[in-house]
């Protein structure tokens, strides 16, 4: 028992991360026979690489996600998954949270947003058509992630990590695996489940809850104040959830101790995460301390 709750502590630090904000994507997954313009108050950018032709049927985000094995749980880790994740990063076009906001309220398809985009913005900007052609196929990302009006906009819901190579690197090490969800709320909660399966520790949850808020333009910052763990049966014959609070798991020695002993591992440096890409279907942000990258996706369910 000493030594599952030395590896549940000591794994809390790497497995129990926030995805605290999250944004808008454009989707390039239909043709389109005209460029489009954008008007004179978006960014130069957001003007020449923001676009759709019919040379063009594939964003830097849907290479990325189309190259990983699954959207619900974590995929293996390799380098040119890693270099997608980068490239799309380097290639974001940055758009307000007011701009994004609108064009989320106003269309819930994708086929809609052009339809906005067509009959509205067109009218009030020229572009640079061959720049347009030309440009990489750019996905939107918020600017300003780091900050509360930024991420409060999309930061509600369960979010999914999907892609953490320093997770499956220690799993498979130990011959185990791992499933991590973050779930937000709009007062500023934030709830993690790590779930772990391994022959030597077993099966369980490891879980913890706290605050999430801005530090600055671009960081993020997780408070958590409660940690607990929930022991699972070593076979899965159902799907089993972990406990949703603090106040569900049994009084005892051990669910104090788990407490009181977590929260110290919580320490200033693993408790800010700049923001690298911020939609409203995804969040990457950086593990400074170990000098990786975290990608959680938001749940439909």
């Amino acid at each position: 028992m000493c030594r599952l709750i030395l590896f549940l502590l000591s794994s809390s630090i790497i497995f129990t991360l926030p995805s605290s904000v999250v944004c808008f994507q454009l989707n390039f997954n239909k043709q389109y026979h005209d460029v489009i313009h954008y008007p004179t108050s978006t960014t130069k950018r957001f003007q020449s690489k923001l676009y759709a032709t019919k040379s063009t049927s594939i964003s830097d985000k849907d290479v990325f996600l189309k190259s990983l094995n699954t959207m619900v749980t974590l995929n293996d880790g390799s380098k040119e998954r890693t270099t997608l994740l980068n490239t799309m990063i380097e290639n974001k076009v940055p758009i307000t949270s007011l701009q994004a906001a609108e064009l989320w309220d106003k269309s819930s398809l994708v086929d809609g947003f052009w339809n906005i985009i067509t009959t509205g913005f067109e009218k009030l900007g020229t572009g640079n058509t061959k720049e347009a052609i030309n440009a990489s196929p750019s996905s939107v990302s918020i600017q300003n992630p780091g900050l509360k009006q930024s991420f409060n906009v999309v930061a509600s819901g369960k979010w999914k990590v999907i892609y953490a190579p320093h997770m499956t690197t220690i799993a498979g090490l130990f011959g185990g695996a791992f499933d991590v969800q973050y779930i937000l709320d709009n007062n500023g909660r934030i709830t993690s489940h790590a779930k772990y399966n391994f022959p030597i520790f077993g099966r369980g949850y490891l879980s913890a809850s706290g605050t999430f808020g801005s530090v600055n333009e671009d960081v993020c910052r997780v408070d958590f104040d409660q940690v607990w763990v929930k022991i699972l049966p070593s076979t899965e014959e159902q799907e089993e959830e972990p406990y949703a609070e603090l106040n569900q798991v049994p009084m005892g020695f051990i669910k104090d101790a788990i407490n009181s002993i977590g929260k110290l591992f919580f320490f200033e440096q693993v408790s800010m995460f700049p923001v690298s890409f911020l939609d409203n279907e995804l969040i990457i942000f950086d593990f400074e301390v170990l000098g990786t990258r975290i990608c959680a996706r938001k749940s439909n369910s």
